[in-house]
């Protein structure tokens, strides 16, 4: 029996999203295609308006005040141009970002102003924003009332849209408030279902959230080693997303966990990352939060100067957002709910009364239109009079001709008739074969196919995705067990459907003998052998078939693995400490603070006849405790979604494998 440690996973089909540690190349291509709309003379205001928007998406987590910059560009052009879509747009992200660096009598102008104008708009989407956002500075304000007022508002409105991250995002915000405020029963409610609408939409940046606020629940109720798991998952993920705001707050959050659990060292560790990331950042209330943390740390360790400095600049950072500024502007808003209220009552009566007014114009053009019909329609009778009576006696002349034709063409129509029945049961007859062809095919297939039940008994734990699009595949998985030796492959042959299932067929047909029947060991020399018999059995048709497959194949030892690939790679997520620099710098390579994914290559040719062919390679590698294998076809990366339609690809498939690989093997396959 082999080491248990050693986790498989077979995938083929599915799809997410996740976001780019760095600037992507898409990303960047995309920046400088938006660069160019907003510069352009021949772009309208609302190609203008969206490129800014679009431009503060990909600014707002790495490079947040580059984020401030465009939104206040948006703000003079909209209004220059007196684009009111514009200034609403320009106003919500200059009030987020602007909150995000502290300043919340700013932020809160900035959201009153935007809301204002999306009522006016009628804009239910961003009036939803509009009101979380404001909820979440009341919190902040330590007004809960209207804090949970315009949260539930939020909601309210979100949930009659049907946008699932945004009513996640308002649970979330909701769930938080409420553990914030000592009612975590009730929070944790709310922050869990956020959690499932998360995953359900692959909502990567949502998860690491979720995670935070489970953390503090669990450090909430004294329960700080499910706390430390929650907010290392978070950390996992905001790494990948290199979102600065939030790693801040999670090694914050970190600090203050190790110090509950005694761990000097650490605390003091998480608290100055925490620390210096909200100085990078300019983000005065997590700056306050690092800063008090670091006093109360270096005071205890007996480092007076620096507690001292803390001490300064926590108090500086405090007295910025308890501002006699911000309190007023928060008075302000209370005065604003009930003039919004108004504004858009007055809207309606306004509606109403240019309803009837059209109505009754649109009345009167109706009666003169009257008018002048009935004096034409009495020219039109008169005139139509006269040509019916010509048209009857045309009409009567060629009658008796029309007799004749019409008995002649029911005697062929009867003919038609019986003929497009006897094609229609032939066509069902026909269909009925081709289905019972394709049913059969798909039991050839699974009977190569090896049950789930032999790979558990000796790969145990992992998990098999196998989901063909068509009812039989061209993809395939393979197992054998020789000896101590277990065998375990996945393949994508040439085809689709009914050909694909036939080659898949003669290609694991010459996996097995070369195993079997040639007693062969090495998963090169099996290649090469199965190459070699792929190429025998298609050259018996006298044709020059390039017919073949694209494998992985590992065979698997005690703790060591042995991989050979055809095309297709191997993906293994492992320990960080364990991958060597090479690896560490390797572009395919994922690397995360704790677990990093790592690519095998296989070699650039395929199993079946090809120009320049070469025997294969392969790579022995040992593995450590906890390692996952993941082998899989192009099924996966090659899916098309998201919003924009387009192929979830490989790069994203990798950092979503490192997300999830801490989940179960069945976790994992969902």
């Amino acid at each position: 029996m082999m080491n248990r440690f050693i986790t498989f996973a077979i995938l083929f089909l599915g799809w997410t999203f996740v976001f780019s540690q760095e600037y992507s190349e898409e990303e960047l291509r995309k920046e400088d295609s938006l660069w160019l709309v907003v510069n352009s003379d021949l772009a309208n205001d609302s190609a203008i308006v969206k490129a800014y928007t679009d431009l503060a998406e990909i600014y707002y987590i790495q490079e947040p005040l580059r984020a401030i910059d465009v939104c206040t560009e948006l703000e003079r052009f909209s209004v220059r141009r007196n684009n009111r879509y514009g200034k609403s747009e320009a106003y919500g992200w200059l009030g987020y970002l602007i909150h995000n660096q502290g300043d919340v009598s700013r932020a809160l102008e900035y959201f009153v102003k935007s809301l204002e104008i999306r009522i006016e708009l009628g804009d239910k989407e961003n009036i939803a924003n509009s009101y979380n956002n404001i909820g979440y500075i009341y919190e902040a304000q330590g007004d809960k009332k209207q804090a949970l007022y315009y949260l539930f508002k939020a909601l309210e409105l979100r949930q009659e849209l049907g946008d699932k991250k945004s009513i996640a995002n308002t649970k979330s915000n909701i769930g938080v408030f409420y553990i914030k405020n000592n009612n975590p029963s009730k929070g944790i409610v709310f922050v869990e279902e956020a959690l499932n609408i998360r995953r359900e939409i692959g909502d990567s940046a949502g998860l690491a959230l979720s995670y935070s606020a489970l953390g503090d629940f669990y450090q909430e109720k004294k329960q700080l080693n499910l706390a430390e798991k929650y907010f290392k998952w978070a950390l996992d993920i905001n790494l990948v997303l290199n979102n600065k705001l939030q790693l801040s707050r999670v090694y914050n959050n970190l600090g203050d966990l190790y110090y509950k659990l005694g761990n000097i060292s650490k605390a003091v560790s998480f608290s100055q990352k925490s620390y210096h990331l909200s100085e990078q950042i300019g983000h005065v209330e997590a700056l306050k939060n690092s800063s008090l943390a670091l006093y109360g740390l270096y005071k205890e360790r007996g480092e007076i100067d620096k507690a001292l400095l803390m001490h300064e600049v926590y108090v500086t950072m405090n007295d910025s957002i308890n501002s006699q500024k911000a309190l007023s502007a928060t008075i302000k808003l209370k005065a604003k709910q009930e003039y919004d209220k108004k504004m858009l009552s007055d809207s309606l009566v306004r509606q109403e009364e240019y309803l009837k007014q059209q109505a009754e114009a649109e009345k009167q053009e109706l009666i003169i239109a009257q008018q002048k019909s009935k004096q034409w329609f009495l020219y039109i009778g008169l005139g139509l009079v006269a040509l019916f009576g010509v048209f009857m006696y045309n009409r009567f002349r060629i009658t008796n001709n029309q007799k004749n034709i019409i008995a002649k063409q029911n005697e062929t129509t009867e003919k038609q008739k019986q003929e497009i029945t006897n094609q229609h049961l032939l066509l069902e007859e026909t269909h009925s074969e081709i289905k019972d062809s394709i049913n059969y095919a798909k039991r050839l297939q699974t009977a190569i196919l090896p049950s789930f039940e032999a790979l558990s008994e000796f790969l145990a734990p992992g998990f098999v995705l196998f989901l063909p699009k068509d009812v039989v595949s061209g993809d395939f998985y393979w197992f054998e067990r020789i000896a101590d030796t277990s065998y375990i492959a996945a393949a994508d042959c040439t085809g689709h459907g009914i050909p694909g299932a036939m080659v898949s067929i003669v290609c694991s047909s010459a996996l097995n003998r070369s195993v079997k029947e040639f007693g062969i060991t090495e998963p090169a020399r099996i290649l090469d052998k199965t190459r070699e018999l792929v190429i025998e059995t298609f050259a018996k048709s006298g044709e020059d078939i390039k017919d073949g497959m694209d494998i992985a194949l590992c065979s698997v030892s005690d703790n060591k693995v042995v991989f050979s690939g055809a095309g297709n790679p191997l993906w293994v997520v492992t320990n960080t400490s364990n991958i060597t620099e090479e690896q560490r710098h390797d572009k395919s390579s994922v690397i995360g603070a704790e677990k990093s994914l790592v690519e095998y290559k296989g070699d650039k040719q395929p199993i079946g006849l090809y120009q320049d062919m070469k025997p294969f390679s392969q790579v022995e590698i040992s593995t450590q405790k906890g390692d996952i294998f993941y082998l899989f076809t192009d099924g996966y990366a090659d899916q098309f979604g998201g919003v924009k339609g387009k192929k979830f690809k490989y790069r994203p498939l990798k950092k979503l494998l490192l997300e999830i690989h801490h989940l179960n093997m069945n976790e994992q396959d969902a």
